[in-house]
């Protein structure tokens, strides 16, 4: 949503419908069912398929997916402070911009 086009709407429901639907095709593709591949699957919107045959790869699942989380949550961090600055350093030229000419009348 942070994208300069216009239609950022549009980009984060095929983003998120892409990463919904587009790993169980290649998975099926592939020949990986969740009997077989279980691991693989744990990673995917269908994890549920998997969780009976993964035994105890399931917590390593759920950390990675964890460790996944908060790194992307840094980097919105970031970009929100970036974002955050550069509307700051905008509002404070213009109100300099506006007290210096109500200075020079």
């Amino acid at each position: 949503l942070l994208m300069k086009t216009q239609q950022r709407v549009i980009w984060a429901a095929g983003t998120v419908a892409g990463l919904i639907i587009l790993p169980p095709m290649v998975f099926g593709l592939l020949s990986l069912s969740p009997a077989t591949n279980s691991i693989v699957w744990l990673f995917s919107a269908f994890s549920w398929a998997s969780v009976q045959q993964a035994g105890t790869s399931v917590l390593m699942a759920l950390v990675c997916q964890s460790l996944i989380l908060v790194l992307l949550n840094i980097q919105l961090t970031r970009q929100l402070r970036k974002l955050g600055d550069s509307a700051t350093k905008a509002l404070l030229s213009v109100s300099n911009q506006q007290s210096a000419v109500s200075i020079q009348k």
